[in-house]
């Protein structure tokens, strides 16, 4: 056992998740005036690790944080009482968690909202948590297809007349299915539950042949014009980390498709706009010393 903090309060509620050799670790501690979260990170496979890391910084509780990564993107989500009753708080890191964006208001109702799980890969992330909104504790669902800069509504899992109530969610995703577990005691006592396919995934990156390509290159968009799904093929000739991003014609990033460390291969990105207006936008795969942009037009 490698003990990860050292102090005299209490550091419990703890969360792991890893991209490579990059390991990023969450907790709530109880060494300031109320628990708020901490961050520490390894980047050698957790033989060494960072200092401490405050990550959040008000006069209310902040408690159960969980963490997510997929490359150098780490997404943190907690229980939070700044406003008087438990909502969800969100914060993420795009450079491997040495810096951290503010923090996001995530469900905005007057009830009380915790134990969160949460899911990413590329520029998807998912959550999960316990609401009570119905006079009992439901499990809820809400994603982000562009790395966690706009959200979708508030989605209910469980039925509103599940009368045992339903806590701490856990979620994962795999090609088109969602698969989320968490236990209720409406039989009496409590049981363990699961539903899948609650939706489909909205943005997957696939390894679409298993040929070697020699060199990098990104692919026309198909279709283009589109409205609001295309895909966007490209090529990989060494392992590294990639970066394909959708901007306007202003030069503002309006969507991350991938920012992760990728293999050698032949990839293709759907990309959902439907969230975007009709225009022209541009994408740019960017990967070692590579670097290709191309044209894209929006039609609705």
């Amino acid at each position: 056992d490698t003990r990860l903090t050292n102090n005299s309060a209490q550091s419990n509620y703890v969360s792991v998740s890893s991209s490579g050799v990059n390991v990023h670790c969450v907790w709530q501690d109880y060494r300031d005036t109320t628990t708020e979260v901490y961050y520490k990170r390894s980047t050698d496979a957790g033989n060494t690790w960072s200092a401490d890391a405050r990550l959040t910084n008000n006069p209310a509780a902040s408690n159960g944080p969980t963490i997510s990564v997929t490359g150098q993107n780490a997404h943190v989500f907690w229980s939070d009482t700044r406003i008087g009753n438990a909502e969800l708080y969100y914060k993420r890191s795009t450079d491997g968690g040495a810096s951290w964006s503010s923090d996001t208001r995530l469900t905005f109702a007057a009830d009380e909202a915790n134990n969160p799980g949460s899911f990413a890969f590329g520029p998807f992330v998912a959550i999960t948590w316990s609401g009570w909104r119905t006079g009992f504790y439901e499990i809820y669902y809400k994603s982000s297809i562009d790395g966690g800069l706009n959200w979708s509504n508030d989605l209910q899992l469980t039925p509103s007349s599940n009368s045992g109530g339903s806590y701490k969610p856990s979620i994962d995703v795999s090609d088109s299915a969602a698969h989320v577990v968490w236990y209720d005691n409406r039989d009496g006592n409590n049981e363990v539950y699961y539903k899948k396919n609650i939706f489909s995934f909205p943005v997957g990156i696939t390894n679409t042949n298993p040929e070697t390509p020699t060199e990098f290159s990104l692919s026309q968009n198909f279709p283009n014009p589109f409205n609001p799904v295309t895909n966007i093929g490209f090529r990989i000739a060494d392992f590294g980390f990639v970066s394909l991003k959708v901007y306007d014609v202003m030069g503002k990033e309006v969507a991350a498709l991938i920012n992760e460390d990728l293999s050698i291969g032949i990839y293709n990105v759907s990309f959902d706009a439907s969230g975007l207006a009709s225009g022209i936008y541009l994408y740019k795969l960017e990967s070692n010393d590579f670097s290709q942009t191309r044209k894209m037009v929006l039609i609705k």
